[in-house]
């Protein structure tokens, strides 16, 4: 509570710390847990290491994801509203723009801290899940409950910013590609984890194929009370833990292994996608009672971690200055808000950010424009309905499984990050190609397609935004490049989609059916993608070439030095 009323004092930015100042500033750095956030904070609890921060970050992403579920829940919302497929996507498009919005959680968390933008996204997330279950329960206009889903979308916002950054800059920059991975991948379980649990039937039993007697059974209403209760509670808890180390001035205490849990975690991660991904195919094709008992197994397997930091120490003093930090490694300066924005300006100013833009803006809001239209798809094809939960959790299941592997490939040096940042929207392209053919095969293989892409996009751009343009201000930089994907997934689910969908719907009716209904859609997102793919090459390439001119540049000053250090030599003797 004291941080959170005293993020407003920011006089420990204005004044550069001195090396008998070491203890102090490492005291503040973990306590203010922001980037900008000063004041007299208290050193971290004995019990409290990087890994606590870690595993409040998984907690708070899976919490952050259930805007995805909105393909599950798509049809649903349309009846109970009576609304048109331009207002249910209008829905749909709301929370995930506010999603997108995260320029202004990125402004809060450079300024305020984590705690403060996390507490901050568990309330707006607990107001708007009751401000759409009110909108739906009372059968409000279809806008109203958009503008509720749309605060639940930026709270998620606000959740997803928080929850990512702090661990990020509490590992060391070769460690980052896996932390970034393990949340990434928990933010795409969470829409896997909530879809299984909308469709459960938890202590009930499934009688013609429906759920009697037991929780949620697929009602949307008991779905969205679970979301306003659940997601603001793990957030406020999450932000309790949630601390900020810099490595520049305090380095992991005894028994961090961080290789062994790094195993152990992606092993767990793995295990989990597997076992949600599987009973869901089991409950569609084989045996529907798995729905009544298959929300606990995933429950238990979530329970280990909270054991993540079990058998880690509390961070340690750095021997260093905190101008030099350990093994003469810069401390990351703190900017006021005039820098920022200057930094800001800056950036918008590079061929290669518009280029990144662009890519990412595209590639997300397609990936996630036909996310969001799953549901339709299925009905427009005449298949059974519960193939759109389904289809919702193969893509969501094959994004989070890109995520977590892909932070892995970058981690081992497998993977160049910006050739993901290239791979992404070519699976974007054969995904719409796909979707644009028509076949419930396609279909299959689209979705599975779409989530590898945009689960490596959504690893690599983070990272690589963290890398490009420096971790002091990567809360205003990502936002910024997140916006494209509001821009894009807006162009597509507002006007494209709609558009599409209408001009093939018969006359008096309201479905439309046959693979005309969204046929173009996809072939005209397959061109912007494969714009899209010319834009990744373009970061690829001007990344290469700064990195060889740094590499160039490193090679001179060392062969400087040498020559300067064999003259001394020569002249003493």
């Amino acid at each position: 509570a004291s941080q959170l009323s005293s993020f407003g004092s920011r006089s420990a930015q204005h004044s550069p710390p001195t090396p008998s100042s070491a203890l102090g500033a490492m005291a503040a750095t973990v306590g203010d847990t922001g980037a900008g956030a000063a004041g007299a904070a208290a050193a971290p609890p004995a019990y409290w290491n990087r890994w606590v921060t870690l595993a409040a970050g998984m907690c708070a992403m899976l919490c952050s994801g259930p805007i995805f579920t909105f393909g599950a829940i798509h049809t649903d919302t349309k009846r109970l509203l009576g609304a048109t497929e331009l207002q249910v996507q209008l829905i749909g498009v709301a929370g995930d723009v506010g999603l997108w919005l995260k320029i202004v959680p990125g402004v809060v968390f450079d300024l305020c801290g984590a705690r403060a933008t996390m507490s901050i996204g568990a309330l707006l997330a607990a107001s708007g899940y009751l401000g759409f279950y009110a909108a739906v329960a009372g059968g409000w206009a279809a806008e109203v409950a958009a503008l509720f889903w749309f605060l639940a979308g930026t709270g998620s916002g606000f959740l997803y910013t928080a929850a990512l950054f702090p661990s990020v800059k509490n590992f060391a920059p070769h460690q980052r590609g896996f932390v970034t991975g393990v949340l990434a991948c928990m933010f795409g379980t969470s829409a896997a984890v909530f879809s299984s649990l909308l469709g459960g039937c938890l202590g009930g039993s499934i009688v013609d194929k429906r759920c009697v007697g037991g929780a949620l059974g697929g009602s949307l209403l008991s779905y969205v009370a679970v979301l306003a209760t659940v997601v603001p509670i793990v957030g406020l808890l999450a932000a309790v833990a949630t601390r900020q180390m810099d490595i520049s001035v305090a380095m992991p205490g005894r028994g961090d292994r961080a290789k062994l849990r790094f195993v152990l975690l992606f092993v767990g991660c793995t295990f989990l996608i597997v076992v949600v991904f599987g009973m869901k195919l089991l409950a569609a094709f084989a045996d529907r009672s798995v729905n009544t008992w298959g929300n606990f197994v995933w429950l238990v397997l979530l329970a280990p971690v909270l054991a993540l930091p079990a058998g880690a120490g509390p961070a340690q003093l750095a021997e260093a200055s905190p101008e030099e930090g350990r093994g003469g490694v810069p401390a990351a300066p703190r900017l006021d808000a005039r820098q920022r924005l200057a930094s800001a300006m800056t950036l918008l100013k590079q061929p290669r950010f518009w280029s990144l833009f662009f890519a990412f803006g595209v590639t997300v809001g397609a990936d996630l424009m036909t996310l969001n239209i799953l549901s339709s798809i299925v009905v427009s094809r005449e298949m059974e309905r519960e193939k759109g939960g389904l289809l919702v959790v193969m893509q969501m299941g094959a994004d989070t499984m890109a995520r977590i592997c892909a932070g892995a490939a970058v981690w081992m040096g497998v993977a160049p990050l910006t050739k993901l940042l290239v791979a992404a929207p070519v699976l974007t392209v054969i995904a719409q190609v796909f979707l644009g053919l028509g076949g419930n095969l396609f279909l299959q293989l689209a979705v599975v397609l779409l989530g590898l892409s945009d689960g490596m996009m959504w690893m690599a751009t983070p990272l690589f935004v963290g890398q490009a343009y420096g971790l002091d201000k990567v809360g205003v930089n990502f936002g910024l490049t997140v916006l494209s994907a509001a821009i894009f997934q807006s162009l597509f689910s507002l006007a494209l989609e709609p558009h599409v969908y209408s001009k093939h719907l018969v006359p008096g009716t309201e479905v439309c059916l046959g693979k005309e209904c969204f046929a173009d859609t996809h072939w005209a997102v397959a061109v912007l993608a494969g714009c899209a793919v010319f834009a990744a090459l373009h970061v690829h390439v001007r990344s290469r070439a700064r990195d060889m001119a740094q590499q160039k540049r490193e090679a001179q000053v060392s062969e400087t030095e040498s020559f300067d250090t064999e003259n001394s030599v020569d002249g003493r003797q």
